[in-house]
């Protein structure tokens, strides 16, 4: 988690805890996701790739376009002194997303 942040950025132990749960069931509401979508597609008998079961590819996509964007708005001298936090919305870099909500 530290490799992620500057490095005069510090992270209590109180912290560090609910970030490790959170990902802890990230990653099992992932593989049980993958899970179900094996089992209902393995029924036609081809394999499936991990971009097809999980969808990240989508959000690798999205999380490249926002560090982009965080990088250029942070990356400026003058924006270092700056302590309000840039507005990005990750949903909006989500093709999955935006599909989604087109039919809503």
């Amino acid at each position: 988690m530290k490799l992620a942040l500057p490095p005069n950025a510090k992270v209590s132990k109180e912290a560090k805890k609910p970030c490790k749960t959170c990902a802890s069931e990230f990653i099992c509401f992932i593989t049980g996701e993958a899970s179900v979508k094996c089992r209902t597609n393995s029924i036609w008998g081809r394999y499936m790739s991990c971009h097809e079961i999980t969808w990240l590819d989508e959000y690798a996509i999205a999380t490249k376009r926002y560090l982009q964007k965080y990088r250029e708005h942070y990356g400026k001298p003058e924006a270092l002194k700056n302590t309000t936090p840039i507005q990005i919305d990750v949903r909006d870099q989500l093709s999955v997303y935006s599909r989604s909500n087109q039919h809503s």
